[in-house]
């Protein structure tokens, strides 16, 4: 037969654990709506980027030819 404080103990684990799952899935839900909407201004930057060292570097290539 279980005790008071025996069930009581059963229960907070279970209640623990279930807040755990639920900020999981949570966080979950939000890094992938994150990068979803992140996603495409991320790419945006990185193609300005990308774009302007290559600029810089066919002028060193010109100057240096």
């Amino acid at each position: 037969m279980e005790t008071r404080s025996c069930k009581r103990q059963k229960e907070q684990g279970q209640m623990t654990i279930e807040y755990a799952v639920m900020f999981v899935a949570i966080v979950a839900v939000i890094i992938y709506a994150a990068t979803n909407f992140i996603q495409p201004s991320m790419n945006r930057f990185f193609n300005s980027t990308s774009l302007i060292i290559n600029k810089s570097v066919e002028e060193i290539e010109n100057r240096f030819s």
